[in-house]
């Protein structure tokens, strides 16, 4: 994992969130490669505190009673529907204690326009969901590591297609490939998740498949960093590394509507000559990795070179 890790800091955003404004710069998407320009989807105002822990820390949350309810009661710091004390006027035919009262509920609509960046309150919701997840199945974390890379990893820097672009969460076809065996448990763990979270009482957004892979790995690694450890204990380490989820990923990748399986040819195959002598081995990956990695994907030596570093001092 530390390696893993390492190697993932080197990383121009978009596979991860390490270099978020130089991506914002050049609009450019995992190793490099460009974003389409979104004008389908509004991106609201974040109205979330920078800091918070739960739904009355935000300046506004819906709340409903049901979740088929189409209105609810806007709370603003806290709960709107809190009982106040008022004093009523004195005449001879009014009671002459004072009236406890409810103030009538503020309707607020139905989330109509779904941002495809949540603010830091709502991706703290998707933190516990991935959390809850990974506390029942501690697999999931390398599991959604090679299944972000595996996204990405379809990059070719010389047509500029493929890349992290969700095909690998959306498009099924894409899965049954020998590269990418066993990700069916991790993939559609995640898509629940995607799907609960689009759809939780307390958030209106609309994140991509693409982002939900990408912030997967960013969430492993970042959870598993020096000390691992679950992030709802509270510690300072944990509430830490929350900070470091809620604010330094850059979401907004969209989903591409045209997957190729071809694509997985840009993926190295480090099984190609399995069985054979361990020198042939060795040589066989270090061309699966220059070939793919370095002249498709678009690594460079410096990337692998710091990575070694950082692994041997970590």
């Amino acid at each position: 994992m530390k390696i893993i890790a390492a190697i993932i800091s080197t990383l121009p955003l978009g596979f991860t969130a390490a270099h978020g404004q130089l991506a914002v710069q050049r609009n450019a998407d995992g190793f490099g490669k460009m974003l389409r320009h979104q004008t389908h989807r509004q991106v609201t105002q974040d109205l979330c505190s920078l800091e918070c822990l739960v739904d009355s820390d935000c300046p506004m949350v819906c709340s409903k009673a049901n979740d088929e309810d189409t209105f609810g009661t806007c709370i603003v710091g806290t709960s709107a529907s809190t009982p106040q004390l008022t004093s009523p006027q004195l005449t001879s035919t009014q009671p002459t204690n004072p009236q406890l009262t409810s103030p009538q509920p503020t309707s607020c609509e139905e989330c109509i326009t779904p941002k495809i960046v949540p603010n830091v309150c709502e991706v703290d919701i998707l933190i516990d969901m991935m959390e809850t997840s990974v506390i029942g199945n501690h697999e999931l974390l390398p599991q959604w590591t090679r299944a972000a890379f595996h996204d990405a990893g379809t990059y070719n820097q010389e047509t500029g297609e493929g890349g992290a672009n969700g095909c690998l969460l959306n498009f099924l076809p894409m899965r049954r490939e020998p590269e990418n065996n066993f990700f069916d448990l991790p993939l559609n763990t995640l898509m629940t998740i995607k799907d609960e979270f689009n759809s939780h009482r307390s958030t209106c957004v609309d994140i991509s498949s693409a982002d939900i892979l990408q912030f997967a790995i960013f969430f492993a690694t970042t959870r598993q960093k020096d000390t691992p450890e679950s992030l709802v204990l509270g510690t300072s380490t944990a509430n830490a590394k929350r900070a470091t989820l809620r604010n330094n990923f850059l979401w907004g990748r969209p989903d591409e509507q045209d997957c190729d399986t071809l694509w997985v040819e840009n993926l190295p195959n480090l099984n190609s000559a399995e069985g054979g002598p361990i020198t042939g081995r060795c040589t066989a990956a270090g061309a699966q990795i220059k070939d793919k990695m370095i002249n498709r994907n678009g690594f460079t030596a410096g990337m692998f070179v710091s990575s070694a570093l950082a692994s041997l001092t970590s």
